[in-house]
């Protein structure tokens, strides 16, 4: 499902200075938001860039116990938002005291909307609180909202205003004949000025008077004599020649290597065979299949040796992940540690991510499609 963009920050009821509100229109997941220090609660309202029925949402959270969130139209800003996520616990309060788990990312899918997904919208509401812990400040990270609409409902535009038909193009309108809207008039017209001949004919008679002007010493064609040469002869033919008895008149006078040489027309008749029998060589070679490699013969043996960890993803979604990795092999471990070999994300840069990069392991971050 495609993300709906978010065009810009509509409104928010605080922001720290060194991480404002516009961080959540960037892409970049390390920035995030964050209210001012000792508030309870927050909210900011995001236009997206046009409205359409939302799917799904997924909500990158920092230090946020409770979040909710609601749905409400440019269209109609005096409106009340509608609810779209019930509020829903992100930290329990032992943890919010403690400081454990400051990033959760959580998804909301279709199952979990309420009933105002079924509609169209085009401002979103995010309220945080957390009633916990006064001394330490909260918010978002990212929003990433998903849309079932292939393509956004756009804005009606308005007709263009009918316009008058030019005076130009008002046939009759100044009394003119026929004759000068005739079709193919204008053509005509060049022919007859440029004259009965063709284009082509116009070209052989350039072509023929170029010719003329060439001196007949420059294009008189001549033969040239080509000399062949006989490949000369390995020493080692001409002793055991002139070493063989009853040696004939020719070999007496050191002209041994004549009777063996192929006659000129023999030569030149190899050559074809030689060219036909090598293109069919290289046909035989494009026509030979290449090897395969070796093939799995079990499918629980594709993923054998790995260990597979997942990172951003929830129920049902995550319990099918975790199925496919044990039908394919793999070990399922509940976190990453040394001996993770495959890091599956549910979208760029997730906290187990971040974490495995900063603690300088060799993990494979992957999707979970690269599962399916």
């Amino acid at each position: 499902m495609p993300l709906v963009k978010i065009d810009y920050v509509v409104s928010f009821s605080s922001e720290d200075p060194e991480h404002p509100a516009s961080n959540l229109l960037s892409t970049d997941v390390t920035s995030k938001w964050l209210c001012t220090k000792g508030e309870p609660s927050c909210s900011v309202v995001l236009q997206l860039k046009s409205a359409c029925k939302i799917n799904s949402i997924t909500i990158g959270a920092y230090h946020v116990a409770v979040i909710e969130v609601l749905v409400g139209s440019s269209e109609k800003p005096n409106d009340p938002f509608e609810v779209l996520v019930p509020s829903c616990v992100l930290l329990a309060p032992a943890a919010s005291r403690r400081g454990d788990g400051v990033e959760c990312v959580r998804s909301f899918g279709a199952a979990q909307l309420a009933g105002a997904a079924a509609r169209r919208w085009d401002r979103v509401r995010l309220a945080c609180s957390q009633p916990y812990n006064k001394h330490c400040q909260f918010g978002l990270a990212f929003v990433h909202i998903s849309s079932s609409d292939s393509q956004p409902a756009a804005a009606p535009q308005p007709a263009p205003p009918a316009q008058s038909v030019p005076r130009l193009l008002q046939l009759g309108a100044d009394g003119s004949s026929d004759e000068e809207f005739r079709p193919g008039e204008l053509f005509a017209t060049h022919r007859r000025q440029s004259g009965s001949q063709s284009t082509d004919s116009q070209i052989r008679q350039a072509s023929s008077q170029a010719l003329n002007n060439i001196s007949d010493a420059s294009s008189k064609l001549t033969r040239a004599h080509i000399e062949r040469r006989a490949p000369p002869t390995p020493r080692g033919a001409d002793q055991q020649s002139g070493a063989r008895p009853g040696g004939t008149e020719h070999a007496a006078d050191g002209r041994t290597g004549g009777s063996s040489r192929l006659p000129a027309d023999e030569r030149a008749g190899s050559s074809p065979r030689a060219t036909a029998a090598a293109h069919k060589r290289k046909r035989s070679d494009e026509q030979t299949p290449p090897e395969l490699g070796p093939v799995c013969a079990e499918l629980g043996s594709v993923l054998a040796g790995a260990a597979v960890a997942l990172s951003g993803y929830v129920d049902p979604r995550r319990a099918a992940l975790r199925s496919a990795a044990l039908q394919l092999g793999a070990r399922y471990l509940r976190d990453w540690g040394p001996a993770c070999t495959h890091l599956v994300c549910a979208f760029p840069n997730t906290p187990k991510l971040r974490a495995l990069r900063a603690a300088g392991g060799r993990a494979v971050a992957v999707t979970g499609e690269w599962l399916e």
